[in-house]
């Protein structure tokens, strides 16, 4: 009867971990991205998201270059970055 509280704090700890690293991920994303010779706000790169996802907000730049930029520039490389870590862990194994 002692295992089954300890399996749920088992299972609290991991769901908070995963949750903590998944908001460090997407913080390091958001930061990555607004890290750059253009300046870029952190609402214009929330604003471009969410028109790439299909919604329509008040946020997104107003500007062509910036979006460009965020687009051809910023974005691209975190995938080259995941690509990157990938490669690394396959060739690990």
């Amino acid at each position: 009867m002692t295992g089954r509280p300890r399996a749920d704090r088992r299972r609290i700890r991991r769901l908070g971990v995963g949750v903590g690293l998944g908001a460090l991920l997407l913080g390091g994303i958001l930061i990555s991205a607004l890290v750059g010779q253009l300046p870029v706000t952190p609402a214009e790169v929330v604003g471009s998201l969410l028109r790439a996802a299909g919604i329509p907000n008040g946020w997104a730049p107003g500007d062509s270059i910036v979006e460009s930029t965020l687009w051809v520039v910023r974005f691209p490389r975190q995938s080259r970055r995941h690509a990157w870590a990938r490669r690394g862990s396959t060739s690990q194994s």
